[in-house]
């Protein structure tokens, strides 16, 4: 019944020494089942000098069976190129000399002029942070009890 139902049973052997397509011959029934291919992947190795493509070779039939990129990224360090207040840094690949950048930016409250107004910018380049909102910030320090009784700001 199991044969029936496509529940073949035996051990699936490769076809040939060079050969990744695989047969099995049911132990109950007879019949021969093929699969494939069931690559066996070797140690990723790169593909030129001064490149960083690497890529996989099954072991049996020499064929690649995978491809990535693996670059060797050295440390990042700040981006000379531009002028002062620059906020990009930037890593190079030791092997082929890609480029990585990123901009990283150090963000405090400022005041705009003589106004209350703050700004969320950069130390180093002055960008405004787009995920904060200008705000208003009063500096309450003068009070005073006036005529009425209660309290209000004195300038001057």
């Amino acid at each position: 019944m199991a044969c029936f139902l496509g529940r073949h049973r035996g051990e699936w052997e490769y076809e040939g020494a060079d050969s990744c397509h695989q047969v099995r011959v049911c132990e109950r029934c007879g019949e021969n089942s093929h699969r494939g291919p069931v690559h066996q992947p070797g140690q990723w190795g790169f593909m030129e000098e001064h490149f960083c493509d690497q890529v996989r070779i099954c072991q049996r039939c020499r064929q690649e069976v995978k491809r990535r990129t693996a670059h060797d990224f050295g440390p990042w360090e700040p981006n000379d190129s531009g002028s002062g207040g620059n906020c990009d840094i930037i890593c190079i690949c030791q092997r082929c000399y890609a480029v990585g950048r990123m901009t990283v930016h150090e963000y405090h409250w400022e005041y705009v002029g003589d106004s209350c107004k703050q700004v969320y910018v950069c130390i180093g380049c002055k960008f405004q942070s787009p995920a904060f909102p200008e705000i208003m910030r009063h500096a309450w320090d003068n009070w005073k009890l006036n005529q009425a009784g209660g309290y209000a700001l004195a300038f001057g």
